[in-house]
């Protein structure tokens, strides 16, 4: 669909060793440990900012149903980039668009 787009499926297993237990144990929302929510970036904030290992691996952004366009996925994609964090989600709870920030097209 977008270039730079890649399946969940990739994303949770390069960065969870146990695939099954990542998709039937919910991270908590309330660890922040496991994650950030409004994250303060220099451009904006992202709505969670997932962690592994101590490091932000991946930016959560939920949007209205419908409410995916051109412009919010440059938004959301210049906000990783410029804060150098390897994925972004970006989610509208019916549609689902991962991205590697740095894999170039």
């Amino acid at each position: 669909m977008y270039s730079g787009c890649l399946s969940i499926e990739v994303f949770h297993r390069k960065f969870f060793d146990d695939y099954d237990k990542f998709l039937y144990v919910n991270i908590s929302l309330e660890n922040s440990e496991e994650v950030e929510p409004e994250y303060v970036v220099e451009c904006g904030r992202a709505d969670y900012a997932v962690k592994h290992g101590g490091r932000i691996v991946a930016f959560i952004e939920a949007e209205p149903l419908g409410g995916i366009s051109e412009e919010v996925i440059k938004e959301k994609l210049k906000y990783a980039f410029d804060s150098g964090v390897e994925f972004t989600v970006i989610t509208d709870g019916d549609t689902w668009l991962v991205y590697e920030t740095f894999k170039k097209a």
